[in-house]
């Protein structure tokens, strides 16, 4: 028999939002990093907040860290769009 895993806390979700959503905007000269950190942030921070309960007080953590992961997205696409990036992927020759 497997053990049933523990599903993440919604606090736990909301700071993990604002984490990558912070590291999604450090690494905005990384293209597809810096993109794909706020992404997770975004998601992370929906996932977050629609396992919630309205009435909780973690909405403000969860409503921060999804704030802060569309600025970051947005620094990072504006970034991309600049031309601004010093690392990008490509193929390997």
């Amino acid at each position: 028999m497997q053990p049933e895993k523990a599903a993440p806390s919604v606090r736990i979700l909301g700071i993990v939002s604002c984490v990558l959503a912070v590291l999604g905007g450090a690494f905005y000269w990384w293209l597809p990093l810096g993109i794909v950190l706020s992404l997770s942030g975004l998601a992370s921070g929906f996932i977050g907040w629609v396992r919630s309960s309205r009435h909780g007080g973690m909405a403000v953590l969860l409503g921060c860290g999804m704030l802060l992961a569309v600025l970051a997205l947005g620094v990072d696409v504006a970034a991309a769009w600049m031309n601004l990036v010093t690392i990008r992927f490509g193929p390997l020759q």
